[in-house]
């Protein structure tokens, strides 16, 4: 039972775990704004707290228009869940990502209605059985949200598309396979609407 996730999606839902409460808040709101003034990136960020969006772009434009170079090497240690993608969990299968015994492939954005299916479809389960197991699969760990939701820019999403480009030839493959339908391979390299929040809090420019 494989479960994917659009790459741009997951790379928001990471910094928005991050950036919500957290036992060790203190040090990793104080850890982020480190990095945003040791790499210089304060022009960059939104007057009411930290922009993913601004932070993304401000690295890139820091390393030649690709994300990549120290300042980015530096996020990903604040964030770790940022690079753990797809291809980080299945590099080892050297790209041929359907040579896993795969009996099915849910969304993570679908999770209730693929759960759902795989039940039925895969497992086979009558009704009742169905009603029975989806009881049992709550959502246990939504994050809350902080501010106004503000759409990543564009420029950014093309920036993550390409630093996560395994991840989408992994979904291709899956789609090419049949255990995902094209329209979901579609959807994930096309959708421009995706909503971040600034980290709320003020950095001391002095």
């Amino acid at each position: 039972l494989l479960w994917m996730r659009d790459p741009v999606g997951r790379f928001l839902s990471a910094f928005k775990a991050y950036s919500s409460a957290h036992p060790g808040e203190c040090k990793l709101r104080a850890a982020m704004a480190q990095f945003v003034i040791t790499h210089r990136l304060l022009n960059e960020t939104g007057s009411d707290g930290v922009d993913i969006d601004s932070i993304v772009r401000g690295v890139a434009a820091q390393n030649g228009g690709r994300l990549g170079g120290k300042a980015w090497q530096a996020f990903l240690q604040l964030v770790p869940h940022v690079r753990e993608s797809a291809e980080f969990y299945l590099h080892a299968l050297k790209g041929n990502v359907t040579s896993l015994p795969i009996a099915f492939v849910g969304r993570t954005e679908a999770m209730m209605d693929d759960w759902d299916e795989f039940l039925r479809t895969t497992l086979r389960l009558i009704p009742a059985a169905v009603n029975v197991y989806t009881k049992r699969f709550p959502h246990t760990n939504e994050m809350p949200s902080r501010g106004v939701p503000r759409k990543l820019s564009k420029t950014s999403i093309e920036l993550l598309r390409t630093y996560y480009a395994e991840d989408y030839a992994i979904i291709h493959q899956l789609a090419r396979a049949g255990w995902r339908s094209s329209a979901y391979e579609t959807e994930v390299r096309t959708n421009q609407t995706y909503l971040h929040y600034a980290w709320p809090f003020q950095l001391d420019r002095s």
